[in-house]
């Protein structure tokens, strides 16, 4: 089995670095990166990358922010290795080690860390083909339900068939999100950004998603889209599965015939898309914890339904596009409104 690449991220010269001679010894495959551009052009092709924090010209905290902050790289586990770690405030995905550490301890640390990647790509792996599978009979059962549903049939054949076309796009909903929330919680959710000058098509897309889940409760969905608003960056496609999954909650909690409003408008240097309800609302004492729960991956299925990975990933999703989500609510039985901001392009 070939040794895993590492990239160190120092400006001591490697002939004269007692780490690099530690880890040649031990047969690792090393690259170096004196700054973060140098980094950036290797991390996707690193297994992990050590911040040597006393041999770099910048701060160590800093230069992993920096990468942090570029949605497009796919990080490896990060190690800190520092003389002096008091005071540091490490990130919480992040391992460190103090410097006078002996080598088994460093080589120990390396070989768990390296261990728990190559653990997280087999879950990987192996929910692709569980989701491979799993879809596989769902499109047979969609496109023969489709079909049956145009040929002439009773009223309970209808509502049959209907109800087996409902349950079986739930279920490929349920498959989708539980892919997206593993590669979330890996830290290896893509976007592809690029400008978007038209917001509303994107609320559109999301609309049409969402009204057949509307129609048999008899929810009306409305929209209003400020006129002549500049563009921001993002990825359509996941800017449409934010507001379809908001869409998506609020018909859930929406009365039959009450009705849910998308707003896009402008808020100063951001654009806004606000999702309300006329549903159940939400109590005060869970208002303050609920986008905090998504934050963190825990979900809250009293507000989600399904999985209750919905809102996680839409918070993930609107933090990857450098904006934010927020919720309001005025209490039980008065409904909900949920506010995605987006900074304008630059």
């Amino acid at each position: 089995m070939s040794k895993a690449r590492l990239l160190v991220a120092s400006k001591t010269p490697a002939a004269q670095s007692a780490l690099v001679a530690a880890l040649e010894a031990a047969q690792y495959t090393l690259s170096s990166a004196g700054d973060v551009e140098q980094a950036r052009a290797q991390i996707a092709d690193s297994d992990l990358l050590l911040i040597d924090h006393d041999h770099l010209e910048a701060d160590g905290l800093a230069f992993a922010a920096q990468l942090r902050t570029d949605a497009s790289l796919k990080l490896p586990p990060l190690l800190h290795i520092a003389a002096d770690l008091s005071g540091k405030a490490f990130h919480a995905d992040d391992a460190c080690l103090n410097a006078s550490a002996q080598t088994p301890a460093l080589l120990s640390m390396i070989a768990a860390l390296l261990s728990a990647r190559r653990a997280e790509r087999l879950k990987d792996d192996f929910l692709s083909t569980v989701s491979h599978e799993l879809r596989t009979p769902l499109n047979s059962i969609l496109g023969w339900s489709d079909i049956l549903m145009r040929q002439p049939r009773d009223a309970d054949a209808t509502q049959g068939l209907a109800s087996i076309e409902r349950n079986a796009r739930l279920q490929a909903q349920m498959i989708a999100d539980l892919l997206d929330a593993s590669r979330m919680l890996a830290g290896r959710f893509e976007i592809e950004l690029s400008p978007i000058d038209d917001l509303g098509f994107v609320i559109d897309g999301a609309i049409k998603s969402a009204a057949e889940a509307a129609r048999p409760r008899q929810i009306t969905i409305t929209r209003q889209v400020e006129a002549g608003l500049p563009a921001v960056r993002g990825d359509s496609e996941r800017l449409q599965q934010i507001v379809g999954n908001l869409l998506s909650n609020a018909i859930k909690f929406s009365a039959k015939g009450g009705s849910v409003g998308v707003d896009l408008r402008r808020d100063g240097d951001s654009l806004q898309i606000s999702v309300s309800d006329s549903g159940r609302g939400i109590a005060a004492d869970k208002l303050a914890l609920l986008l905090s729960q998504a934050r963190s991956g825990s979900g809250d299925k009293s507000r989600g339904g399904g999985l209750g990975l919905g809102l996680s990933i839409a918070v993930h999703l609107a933090e990857l596009h450098r904006g934010s989500l927020a919720v309001h609510s005025d209490g039980i039985g008065k409904g909900a409104r949920f506010t995605l901001r987006l900074p304008l392009a630059g």
